[in-house]
């Protein structure tokens, strides 16, 4: 109980921390803040123009105060984005990489996806395609038991027992198409990033087709076509996860140096001991001179 308790506050102060000011206002607090914004708003226009004389000077005095205030909340935003100090996350790197790579190598003889669930029925228009890459998965050989049974172990993620491979490597025929399509138009414009396998979808030039009816979200970044998801989600989160894993190797030995830096330099006793040494230096210092 101890644990499920801390963990809330935590999370709950990260994300006060993350928030800034305007989080940790209540509701009302930030009504009383918009009135009063909008009181001084006008007085302001009261003061410059001379109060309100007519209908029409009042619409284009409401006008003003909505596009200022969505102007100040932009900047505002941006500013708080901006100062606010990012956590570094591999995962996240590496997503990135993968829509920056898609993106910059896209083919100029692809243009649209479309979903289609079957020959019969009407094709549904998904976007425009922006990015196109490849992604192989990582393949193994089975470990046998001595009676040649594959070797077994119960995964606590998956909460079922699966096969235990060694020689993990990258496969040259096996894989998933990564699409990055938008939809919508001007500011209103939506990113999908569909992964899908290479059985699942048509040729690679042209309006490219999805043999599903529809994607289905995993995690915060990869969508994936509703049958694959459906019939081989535990092989979805064993790529991702493997993925993750080499994506981090990048980064690990910054990331362990800086974990055991942090952890020597919190640590009371070796902080005493650096103070110590430190005034055992200087008074050395003084002997000699």
């Amino acid at each position: 109980m101890a644990n499920q308790q801390a963990q809330p506050q935590g999370q709950g102060a990260y994300n006060k921390q993350k928030g800034g000011f305007l989080s940790e206002l209540a509701g009302w607090q930030k009504i009383i803040l918009v009135l009063l914004a909008l009181g001084a708003f006008f007085l302001i226009f009261m003061f410059i123009f001379g109060g309100i004389k007519d209908l029409y000077q009042l619409i284009f005095f409401v006008i003003s105060f909505v596009g200022c205030l969505a102007i100040g909340v932009i900047v505002i935003n941006a500013v708080v984005w901006f100062l606010t100090p990012q956590m570094f996350s591999a995962k996240k790197d590496f997503h990135n990489r993968l829509k920056n790579i898609a993106t910059d190598l896209k083919p100029d003889n692809v243009f649209d996806l479309y979903f289609r669930g079957s020959i019969d029925k009407k094709r549904v228009h998904a976007g425009k395609i922006v990015g196109l890459m490849g992604i192989p998965y990582l393949v193994g050989d089975p470990v046998l038991n001595d009676d040649g049974t594959p070797k077994m172990v119960f995964s606590q993620r998956l909460k079922k027992e699966m096969p235990v491979y060694s020689n993990i490597q990258v496969s040259h025929e096996n894989g998933d198409t990564l699409f990055v399509y938008e939809n919508g138009f001007f500011i209103f414009k939506k990113t999908h990033y569909l992964r899908c396998h290479k059985s699942l979808h048509g040729d690679l030039h042209g309006d490219i087709e999805i043999y599903d009816i529809n994607p289905m979200p995993y995690g915060g970044f990869f969508e994936y076509p509703f049958l694959q998801y459906q019939q081989h989600i535990a092989q979805i989160m064993m790529q991702n996860q493997l993925e993750i894993i080499i994506a981090t190797h990048d980064y690990q030995h910054d990331l362990i140096s800086q974990s055991v830096d942090s952890a020597i330099y919190f640590n009371p006793y070796f902080r005493l001991l650096q103070k110590t040494n430190a005034e055992i230096a200087a008074g050395g210092a003084e002997q000699n001179g």
